[in-house]
């Protein structure tokens, strides 16, 4: 053969190639979706018996080639709206194989995922058992679930116990925590709220009668996770499986919500409150990560005369929740004071020509005794004089209050209310 022929076949063979190279669909670009991705994320590891992964670039067609051969089988997950959804994982090692055709093109060269399934949270040891029913108290009697060392406490408490869970209810149920939860003096309205805490439904004619005849109403919660019903006995599987998500991250939430532990923890009963069996556990806690941290609302009115100023919110709020130390009245704690300390914490700040200032001793040293009512919209502060900066001069200007993580009675997300003097 002439050297020209040996020549012009390898350009032919070129062209070929290239032709090939350009007909070809792009390969998908794929991820595992954070939602299912186990700490620390971008590992490769979950824990999760299904995941969703992610596209960046799909094409008309992305699919899972679990068969291996380049073309859709009827068996075969196909890519909606960029994500492959509940593709099953072994325990250890799995590699999936994503491809992708576009129109006028041939099938993508495959994308490899190596993904590793670790040991599920609930792999049948003692300590998993005893962390689901813990779970499932916690969440009964504070509507949260429990910080990592809650959890190990209560699992070694009922290793030593042999799996008798009435210490820790009896403990459960003795918390300031439990009390400002559960904190409307009507009994009804208590047995409505563990019903919703845990299932999201309010009890029927006969769970209202059974609730009633209970000697000891403190005992309620623990007795509802008894429930026989299978939509209740579901959603708590799927309550219990958010919260261990939640405990495993606690630390992360932590640092987001600016080390306030109660801000997170409404945050956190905010989103179970709102899950339903099917919603993905990393989900929920993307969702708090996400939740806000710093809720500003105005106030409604405000008055002021002699030494006492009167606050109107504009919904009612639960002032028993902020009594931590349960003594019937809410101390004061002066946020531009140093070292003050206190239950209900106001700050402020006066603007204008000539702007008018709190007394921050008397702010300091006032208490709320006793507290509003429950759902009470009003709140009176008495013996804290508000006088102009320059006492020679007319008052020119406006005085702001803020009070700092005032809860209402629904327990959504404590906000910080502003009022305007």
């Amino acid at each position: 053969m002439a050297i020209t022929d040996i020549v012009q076949q390898k350009k032919e063979a070129a062209l070929n190639n290239l032709t090939s190279s350009t007909s070809k669909t792009a390969s998908p670009k794929v991820k595992l979706d954070p939602l299912y991705d186990t700490p620390p994320v971008g590992d490769g590891v979950t824990s999760f018996e299904r995941v969703n992964l992610l596209i960046a670039n799909p094409a008309e067609l992305t699919w899972w080639d679990k068969n291996g051969n380049g073309q859709l089988d009827p068996d075969e997950p196909v890519a909606t709206g960029g994500v492959i959804r509940d593709i099953p994982l072994a325990l250890g090692n799995n590699t999936i194989a994503i491809v992708q055709k576009s129109a006028g093109k041939s099938v993508s060269d495959p994308t490899i995922l190596n993904l590793y399934r670790e040991s599920s949270l609930f792999q049948n040891t003692p300590a998993n058992q005893y962390a689901t029913t813990l779970q499932q108290l916690a969440i009964a009697y504070w509507g949260r679930p429990l910080t990592p060392e809650e959890r190990q406490v209560g699992i070694d408490y009922l290793i030593k116990s042999g799996g008798n869970t009435q210490g820790v209810i009896d403990y459960l149920r003795s918390t300031p925590e439990f009390i400002a939860y559960y904190t409307s003096p009507n009994f009804l309205d208590a047995i409505t709220k563990a019903y919703q805490t845990l299932y999201h439904r309010g009890p029927t004619a006969s769970e209202i009668a059974a609730a009633l005849a209970q000697p000891d109403p403190t005992l309620l919660p623990a007795l509802l996770l008894q429930s026989e019903n299978p939509l209740d006995q579901q959603l708590l599987a799927a309550k219990v499986l958010a919260a261990e998500q939640i405990t495993q991250n606690y630390s992360t939430l932590l640092e987001g919500a600016q080390g306030n532990t109660l801000l997170l923890n409404e945050a956190v009963r905010a989103q179970l409150s709102q899950m339903s069996v099917t919603t993905p556990p990393g989900q929920i806690v993307a969702a708090i990560k996400n939740s806000p941290t710093d809720v500003v609302t105005p106030g409604k009115t405000v008055a002021y005369a002699g030494t006492t100023i009167t606050l109107e919110f504009d919904r009612p709020i639960d002032w028993r929740r902020l009594d931590t130390n349960q003594d019937g009245k809410l101390d004061i704690r002066n946020l531009n004071q140093n070292g003050d300390t206190g239950e209900l914490q106001i700050a402020w700040g006066g603007s204008g020509n000539n702007p008018p200032q709190l007394n921050n001793a008397q702010l300091a040293a006032a208490v709320i005794d006793p507290i509003p009512a429950y759902g009470s919209r009003f709140l009176t502060i008495t013996g804290v004089a508000i006088t102009a900066k320059d006492s020679t001069q007319p008052l020119d200007g406006d005085l702001t209050l803020i009070l700092v993580g005032v809860p209402d009675v629904q327990y959504g997300i404590t906000s910080n209310v502003v009022f305007t003097i």
